[in-house]
């Protein structure tokens, strides 16, 4: 497999990076500093099942140079991580006794309509503190390592946390399938402040 990086040498010693994953629209420069010392160069070398990688470092005290073979193997599945945040608009309402506009809130439950959304898609509910509560798309009686189709349906949610300004509610998925969410209905209780 080709590699998909760029690789340059710079006067700084360090070495930029150009990232390309064409599935996933990824185009990025970054900028490399390792302890390997002072990067001179670099150089691929195509491979049969994938390029090699070789860097040429003078040590940090300029005694040595070395060769390194550079093993991206790990680079190619790890990836950056996903953490896509789906945020409701800051609940406010009017009753009978005033607009909620800055009273203090919560959300107590809240129910969460999907569509076609795989199990694998890893969705939570950030509590108040950033911990995340994992919904379950599924009964538990579902055996593991079956085959699910993905789900469609409301799914209820009690949700923990303290009385907040801002009352919003996320939803985290920390995987890249696709989650189909159509709805997002909470119940919240307001304080009279």
């Amino acid at each position: 497999m080709p590699s998909r990086v760029v690789l340059a040498a710079l006067v700084t010693g360090d070495m930029a990076v150009f990232h390309y994953l064409p599935t996933e629209k990824i185009n990025a420069w970054t900028r490399w500093h390792t302890d390997l010392g002072t990067i001179e160069s670099v150089c691929v070398l195509p491979g049969v099942l994938r390029d090699d990688i070789f860097i040429v470092a003078k040590s940090p005290n300029n005694t040595t140079r070395t060769l390194y073979q550079y093993d991206y193997a790990a680079d190619d599945d790890a990836g950056l991580p996903i953490a896509a945040r789906l945020r409701t608009v800051k609940l406010d309402s009017v009753f009978a006794d005033g607009a909620t506009v800055g009273r203090i809130r919560r959300v107590n439950d809240a129910t969460i309509r999907l569509k076609d959304t795989p199990q694998e898609a890893q969705l939570s509910i950030e509590r108040p503190d950033g911990s995340l509560m994992p919904l379950r798309l599924w009964p538990a009686n579902v055996v593991s390592g079956a085959e699910q189709r993905p789900f469609t349906g409301d799914i209820p949610v009690s949700i923990t946390g303290g009385y907040t300004r801002d009352g919003g509610l996320t939803l985290v998925s920390s995987a890249p399938y696709p989650a189909t969410i159509l709805s997002i209905t909470p119940r919240v209780d307001y304080t009279s402040q």
